[in-house]
């Protein structure tokens, strides 16, 4: 009960101070509904706090004090402005929101296992979190890449546990649902508010990324907040000019979390000059954008010379991170890939194999297909918020088949599709959104039981990850031998070992450079020395890369420990 206590107060301490941060900066702003009032500020305070642990990294003082220090102005402010919130909520609305709710705070609580998230997410949160800095990290996948949303986790690391970081994604998912019930009860009406939040939280993918540290969900929270303050500013000119500047903001901030964002920023940017048929709008909307982002594409610049690291080589220069080229027009416009374009919707939710063998989105799409296309004839409010959706579709084909790579649009198309039903009445409203709510409650379910309750003990933790990642005991026991390692096929490791571990599919340590030289243990062994390696881990997988087991290995490298899953090898001194 402890841990659940100590889980629920740093959620309470993470959604007041995000919220306390984004009110401050948004006093002057009219809100329309308890919505809005509350979802808006705490997606901007989250923005607000990723920037702000930027700027103390820059300076070098990321340091526990400082945050404990704003997290309790933050908690004295919204006590004091809670005043305003007063009222918003019956009690029955919060017991039935809360019980909800609940299997998804839960699944926060589980150690971090998701792939991503242990190869690459956290291991960079923590990076940050120990220097108090910006280091590069060349152990990683990528040495620097866009790293406001690991920033935020690695203020919750400096402040607690690592699963507290997984409260980050779970309080983005909630404001970006808040932020659909205030973009439907101003576009639409309120019951298609209602409705288009419960099909954002009824994507089982949703609520699986809302348990991890991925950088997803704060991606489709920035996201949905851009489009949402440029629709409004779109409907208040010339008096919403504060919802331009938000929603430059919000863009900025989207980019500086991951690459995508720099494609909805350009589509926001197009959509205003498209409205206004004037560019001295959408040019202080890109200006803004561009001073929110130009800080962490100015440190990937310092450090790699290419301010989107690693892509456009061919312009920026050529490097061991080049990554696999985007697929040629030719081949995306065959008829091959137009039939996975039709597809798409199949197999988001029943073909999942096809889209990376991510959790599915809501089946609610697909059957809303007919009513989704119908609305979008009829009204043209619905036409306009399927625009860049649709875009973005096309653009997806382009990219590696990852379903993921679809969250950022789900909020617009859930709020077309509760637009093109009309519910007038409140029993059939209540149903219909317990209904599109289900699927992401029943995964979440579905989840616990797979799982089994979160541990609460060190070593129940350690138990549990045991159980999910069968590396973890050897890179456990690396860990406890050695700083600096190299490891075949075991990438999404690297958070669970506290030295640099070296090994991956790109890079200058590339498996690629390293496969070859299994067979000259001599070789290999000088290559890992130069690394400043001294032990070596080899999974046992099917297909992994496995020992010679000849003498010359034997001489070369000495086998410290073994388990079913794993091997590992000392380097040989002194030779």
């Amino acid at each position: 009960m402890s841990v659940l206590a100590a889980h629920l107060l740093a959620f309470a301490i993470l959604g007041a101070t995000a919220w306390t941060a984004g009110s401050l900066a948004t006093r002057s702003f009219a809100w329309e509904g308890w919505a809005e009032r509350l979802a808006v500020p705490a997606a901007l305070g989250l923005a607000l706090l990723a920037h702000l642990g930027f700027l103390l990294a820059a300076l070098g003082v990321l340091r526990p004090g400082i945050l404990i220090g704003i997290a309790i102005a933050g908690v004295a402010v919204f006590c004091w402005e809670r005043r305003h919130l007063a009222g918003l909520f019956s009690w029955r609305f919060l017991v039935l929101a809360l019980l909800a709710l609940a299997p998804l705070f839960v699944l926060t609580m589980y150690p971090p296992t998701a792939f991503d998230e242990t190869m690459y997410h956290l291991p960079f949160a923590r990076a940050f979190a120990r220097s108090g800095a910006l280091p590069a990290t060349p152990a990683l996948r990528f040495p620097v890449f866009p790293a406001l949303g690991e920033l935020l986790f690695a203020e919750t690391l400096l402040l607690t546990h690592d699963v507290a970081a997984h409260l980050v994604d779970l309080l983005a998912i909630l404001a970006t649902a808040g932020i659909l019930a205030a973009w439907g009860r101003r576009a639409f009406s309120s019951q298609a508010g209602w409705l288009a939040a419960a099909l954002w939280l009824g994507n089982p993918i949703v609520v699986y990324l809302g348990g991890t540290a991925y950088v997803d969900p704060l991606l489709a929270l920035f996201v949905t907040g851009a489009l949402f303050a440029a629709w409004v500013f779109l409907q208040e000119r010339p008096g919403g000019r504060g919802w331009l500047l938000l929603a430059a903001v919000f863009a900025g901030t989207a980019a500086g979390v991951k690459y995508l964002g720099l494609f909805f920023a350009a589509a926001i940017f197009v959509d205003l000059a498209c409205a206004l048929r004037r560019l001295s709008i959408p040019i202080l909307f890109a200006l803004v954008a561009f001073v929110a982002l130009a800080p962490t594409n100015a440190r990937i610049a310092a450090e790699t010379g290419n301010p989107i690291f690693p892509y456009l080589p061919g312009v920026f220069g050529s490097t061991a991170w080049d990554p696999i080229a985007l697929k040629p027009a030719g081949d995306v416009i065959a008829p091959a890939t137009l039939v996975r374009y039709v597809r798409l919707p199949w197999d988001v939710v029943f073909h999942r194999s096809a889209v990376g063998r991510q959790p599915p989105l809501s089946p609610f799409y697909l059957a809303g297909l007919p009513l989704l296309l119908a609305g979008a004839v009829r009204d043209s409010r619905v036409r306009r918020l399927l625009i860049i959706p649709v875009v973005w579709s096309v653009v997806f084909l382009f990219l590696p088949a990852d379903s993921r790579y679809l969250v950022p649009i789900l909020p617009p198309v859930s709020l077309a599709l509760a637009g093109s039903i009309p519910l007038k009445n409140r029993t059939w409203l209540a149903a219909a959104c317990a209904r599109a709510f289900l699927p992401g409650w029943l995964y979440a379910g579905y989840r616990m039981v797979r799982l089994g309750p979160p541990p609460v003990t060190e070593e129940g933790r350690d138990l549990y990850l045991a159980r999910q990642l069968p590396l973890y005991p050897a890179v456990r026991e690396l860990n406890r031998i050695s700083t600096v390692a190299y490891a075949f096929h075991a990438e999404n490791m690297k958070y669970f070992y506290d030295g640099a571990l070296y090994g991956d599919w790109i890079g200058e340590a590339r498996y690629g450079r390293f496969f070859p030289l299994v067979g000259r243990p001599a070789e290999l062994h000088r290559e890992l020395r130069r690394l400043g390696a001294t032990h070596l881990l080899m999974s046992r997988s099917p297909g992994a890369v496995r020992p010679p087991g000849t003498p010359e290995w034997q001489r070369w490298f000495r086998r410290v420990y073994e388990d079913p899953a794993a091997e590992v090898f000392m380097l040989a001194t002194g030779r």
